[in-house]
């Protein structure tokens, strides 16, 4: 799940039926709430599956692992508006799959990175990449790239989202918060325009009624899911309008699906703050010999705090590192707290060579640039082709104002922020900006609050400190979803639990999807992950990494690796 779009932080961070029916084979022009026509021209089409990479083409890391050689990729066509399938308006969305060849398949896992809005093309191939043969001799593994994003007919903002993301939300000057409200509402009237009729139909009720056309030409009654972040709205979602068509659903890393999205995503000020306090701090504290950013944790706030101010006073602008400013660092703190192995050392190095350029910085400007740019390179999300970039931050921010009404104004945004920025000063003060409050959302909305009535048992994981879904939604979540099963790991503060290193929810997770086995309503797993141990050179200790029985892939890496090379 990634952070909203509130100015000026930068944005870090898948036919319906009558339940138990067969899809209504019809002409109607409209779709009722709740139970949508799939026009058969829809449902008489054929996905032309073909070898997901041509040959030669496979990426060094996928190379000798299971399951891609079965890797498969399509399209297939359907209504640009679910509502109204008949009125000849269609998209395409990318679709892919490793295909199973252990006789018939227990049925197909439909899987979601979250975002919303992330495309998927590439997760059938972490399973390979982890080594999770069972999954793949089980299961037909599938993915798609939602509308509007990735090798799916693109939506567009125009790069309206980037108006005022330079302004400083700490800046509490009346002239500045006009400034950042003022740039919100221009985004908002820019990003509409732009996006004109296909914006109205980026949802996640639309994206569901994909995912189940996807079902039906898959030739499934039911199918498995597996959500992780944002997944696990688009997963209980699907489960309410379809009910009857869900199989074994694992919602991973929850936020709170059964409330609004704007009540959702506030406690992300809290959750990342908490993970930068309670996990960040004291490790870099720790290994001070390495990133020279202070012994306590005190010291490394009172550096994060002294390096922002003066990046506030004078921003750095330098041909050879770029633009780096007061937001940018916070920014590049939040984007680097979803996962210590990954990220930390990545981190602590970016802060602690920032904080020596910042310390010596004189009138001629930023000294030892190399080490700097290199550090701050490695911290910073990859570059992504900027015209998918571009579509993933529209369809993030589409989704999340058009699934729920938001509720805030200027005036109680301010207050809201005030509170949040001085409890939660990392992210709180940038809820003075949010896009959602002047959106126009299309007036057809049906998205009903999930309440799990009539559902199988739904597997929910949850790390206790996940910075960007924390565990007080994924509890709110559970609370009010029936027939859900909680299950949370203590000890790790990883964004996302499945495949993130952790054998033992691997295996509990394995066991729900094969064996059948349902946890308790409210279980816990206390597993202690280790953090990672930066080497003197500010590596991550090989040991460490060696030691790990189960090492996790970045998915997000493995997409940006393997996406431009498929087979479409």
């Amino acid at each position: 799940m990634r952070k909203l779009t509130v100015l000026p932080v930068v944005a870090a961070v898948v036919g319906a039926m009558v339940a138990g029916a067969a899809p209504a084979l019809a002409d109607a022009p409209v779709k009722a709430p709740g139970q949508p026509v799939v026009p058969k021209r829809f449902l008489e089409q054929k996905i032309d599956w073909k070898p997901g990479f041509k040959p030669g083409e496979i990426p060094d890391a996928l190379k000798g692992k299971p399951g891609v050689e079965r890797y498969e990729v399509g399209t297939m066509t359907v209504p640009q508006n679910w509502h109204h399938p008949d009125d000849g308006k269609t998209i395409t969305v990318a679709v892919s799959r490793i295909r199973n060849d252990k006789g018939a398949p227990r049925g197909s896992l439909v899987i979601n990175p979250g975002g919303p809005g992330e495309p998927g093309l590439t997760m059938p191939l972490v399973f390979g990449k982890n080594q999770r043969t069972r999954m793949l001799d089980s299961f037909e593994l599938v993915s798609f790239d939602p509308r509007g994003v990735g090798k799916s007919t693109h939506v567009s903002c125009g790069g309206a989202l980037d108006n005022g993301a330079e302004l400083d939300p700490r800046d509490r000057r009346p002239a500045n918060i006009k400034a950042i409200q003022d740039a919100n509402e221009q985004n908002q009237r820019d990003c509409q325009r732009a996006e004109g009729e296909l914006g109205t139909t980026i949802t996640t009720e639309q994206t569901d009624d994909d995912v189940d056309l996807l079902r039906a030409l898959l030739g499934r009654e039911k199918i498995s899911w597996l959500g992780w972040s944002a997944g696990t709205w688009m997963g209980a979602h699907y489960a309410t309008q379809f009910p009857a068509r869900v199989d074994k659903f694992v919602l991973d890393a929850n936020t709170n699906f059964t409330t609004d999205l704007d009540t959702s995503w506030s406690t992300q000020p809290m959750g990342f703050q908490r993970r930068f306090d309670v996990e960040f701090r004291p490790w870099a504290a720790k290994y001070d010999n390495v990133f020279h950013l202070g012994t306590t944790p005190a010291a490394i706030t009172a550096a994060y705090e002294s390096m922002r101010a003066a990046l506030a006073a004078k921003p750095i602008d330098d041909p050879e590192l770029g633009k780096l400013g007061a937001v940018d660092l916070d920014s590049l703190i939040t984007l680097n707290l979803y996962s210590a192995d990954k990220q930390f050392v990545k981190l602590g190095k970016a802060l602690g060579s920032l904080k020596k350029a910042l310390d010596s910085r004189g009138g001629d400007g930023i000294q030892s640039k190399q080490q700097l740019r290199a550090d701050l390179d490695a911290a910073r999300k990859p570059a992504d082709d900027a015209k998918e970039k571009e579509a993933e931050s529209t369809v993030f921010n589409t989704i999340m104002c058009n699934d729920t009404a938001w509720h805030g104004t200027r005036a109680s945004r301010l207050i809201e922020s005030t509170a949040l920025g001085l409890r939660y000063p990392l992210m709180g003060w940038s809820w003075v900006g949010q896009i959602c409050d002047t959106w126009k959302q299309p007036a057809d909305i049906a998205l009903p609050a999930p309440t799990g009535k009539g559902l199988p048992p739904i597997l929910m994981v949850q790390n206790r400190l996940d910075p960007a879904t924390p565990y007080e939604g994924a509890v709110a979540a559970h609370r009010s979803f029936e027939n859900s099963r909680l299950v949370h790991i203590d000890g790790v503060g990883d964004h996302c639990v499945y495949l993130d290193g952790v054998p033992e929810i691997d295996n509990l997770v394995e066991s729900y999807y094969l064996d059948g086995v349902t946890p308790p309503r409210d279980s816990a797993l206390h597993v202690h992950k280790p953090l990672p141990v930066p080497t003197a050179d500010g590596k991550a200790d090989a040991d460490r990494a060696k030691a790990a029985s189960n090492p996790s892939v970045d998915s997000r890496q493995l997409t940006a690796e393997a996406t431009g090379k498929l087979n479409l």
